[in-house]
């Protein structure tokens, strides 16, 4: 409250007092003119000439029956009775005082009652419809003429009633323009100085939360950092026991697996060789699993180095399609392979760029259904400038171009239905991203929705080694049918 205090001589309190007295003295009289303006709208929007309407309308079928029933024998007692029985329904759904409506109260007049009377003489002479139908409608005759004309005065007492209520409406809403030009202009006055003064608090606010910052505790920010180390500790001893204690049973189990497929302990029946084959391919799914949670930990952490040796990115690629040979096999899709004739040698390390290779051929195989075709392709271009690239293309489910950044955050999967026939953590394309940026490299996707896939991994210039002319020509192996991707 300083530089309020300064700014105004009684330290801004007093404006607060005034004005928040001024909206709560102005908000309750502005609500009163309101609800009395809805008040008189109601009444003198025709409610109550659609009440007086109804009954007299049922007034007049009433006569018209009985009328009828003079010239027409044919006209039951039925008929007359429930003629009577609308009557008494308008005349009892007539709003009354304290129903809640804003009407004029027309049972508060003597019509209502008189018509009431004129049909309670009806309701009781109904029995003399059978001993003496004439001198019944008569009757009833008599008494609905009179019941109309006491409607007919109804009638012109809501009409005069209304055109008064009409004329209070108007005057209402002369009285409340001018005072909403009032309230609009002290609303204006208010909130201009509430607005100064607003200003001049979160002035002040600011400069507390500057100096706060400025006064941290040096022992807090210490005690954050140890605990952060700490914690930091903790993860790699966990990240080392997990490495230890599932790696070991798990070379076990995988390496028994391969042993029982061989003849070494006896040969074995059509299941059994299914169940050992299932607890192979589980065994080193897991394994890959956990090799791919160290590498992202390690990752994360920054503690990952690169052994980098001299790599020819040809052969590389053509071990890679050896080893996956029964996968692409069983996956039913072609596979082209097209390289340079002359090697493409490159400084990297051997398994992260292997690991990004087989990740990429994993994906083409695993979204690519029976029958389509994948292409792998490795490019030295002439132009100095630009560096060697891997191309992995298929004509699988493709992805959306809005999903394409989601596929290269840990975890995360594009929903879909090929998709979701497939088992997989949401690593792979994490962790390709990852070993090209350790590289210095660039990951670029371009897909179309149900056409396919195009990944292209470009290596830094500098990675390529000296002295190997690149050249155009190619080694191809089965031409990859022609299909469109977007490059976009």
């Amino acid at each position: 409250m300083g530089r309020i205090g300064r700014t105004f001589p009684f330290g801004g309190q007093m404006v607060w007092v005034i004005c928040f007295a001024l909206l709560l003295v102005s908000t309750p009289a502005l609500v009163r003119d309101l609800l009395d303006i809805q008040s008189a709208t109601e009444q003198a929007t025709g409610v109550d000439y659609w009440y007086e309407g109804q009954l007299n309308r049922e007034l007049l079928r009433l006569q018209v029956t009985l009328t009828q029933a003079v010239n027409d024998p044919e006209v039951s007692p039925e008929t007359i009775n429930f003629r009577l029985d609308m009557v008494f329904s308008r005349i009892n759904n007539m709003p009354r005082p304290g129903s809640g409506w804003n009407t004029l109260h027309l049972t508060e007049l003597q019509e209502p009652s008189r018509i009431r009377e004129y049909m309670n003489e009806i309701d009781a002479a109904l029995p003399m419809l059978e001993q003496d139908r004439q001198r019944f409608l008569d009757l009833a005759l008599l008494r609905t003429e009179q019941a109309l004309a006491e409607a007919q005065r109804l009638s012109f007492e809501v009409v005069a009633r209304q055109n008064a209520m009409a004329g209070t409406l108007q005057k209402l809403f002369i009285e409340f323009r001018y005072k909403l030009l009032l309230y609009g202009a002290g609303f204006i006055a208010l909130v201009t100085g509430l607005g100064y003064l607003m200003v001049s608090h979160m002035r002040a606010e600011h400069a507390l939360r500057k100096a706060t910052t400025r006064l941290v505790d040096i022992a807090e920010l210490e005690r954050a950092r140890d605990e952060a180390v700490r914690a930091n500790r903790v993860k790699d001893s966990f990240m080392a026991n997990v490495s230890h204690e599932l790696r070991t049973p798990l070379n076990a189990i995988i390496g028994f697996s391969e042993m029982l497929r061989e003849p070494y302990c006896g040969p074995l029946n059509d299941k059994q060789r299914e169940y050992v084959e299932d607890i192979h391919s589980a065994g080193q799914r897991l394994l890959a699993l956990i090799n791919d949670l160290l590498d992202l930990s390690r990752l994360r952490a920054g503690k990952y180095e690169l052994l980098e040796t001299e790599i020819d990115l040809n052969r590389m690629v053509q071990s890679a399609i050896r080893d996956m040979r029964e996968a692409i096999r069983k996956a039913g899709i072609s596979v082209t392979v097209s390289v340079p004739k002359q090697p493409v040698v490159v400084r990297a390390d051997a398994r992260k760029l292997r690991q990004v290779i087989d990740n990429l051929l994993a994906n083409s195989l695993k979204f690519t259904e029976s029958g389509g075709s994948a292409r792998i392709v490795v490019e030295s271009p002439e132009d100095p400038s630009e560096g060697p690239r891997i191309v992995v293309a298929d004509t699988g489910i493709g992805i959306a171009p809005e999903d394409i950044p989601r596929v290269f955050r840990p975890f995360e999967q594009v929903d879909g239905a090929l998709a979701r026939k497939h088992q997989g953590t949401g690593l792979g394309l994490p962790l390709v991203k990852a070993f090209v940026d350790l590289h210095g490299g660039t990951v670029d996707m371009a897909s179309v929705l149900g056409e396919g896939t195009t990944v292209t991994v470009t290596l830094p210039p500098e990675r390529l080694m000296p002295g190997l002319s690149p050249g155009d020509d190619r080694k191809d192996v089965l031409p990859l049918p022609a299909r469109r991707v977007d490059e976009g």
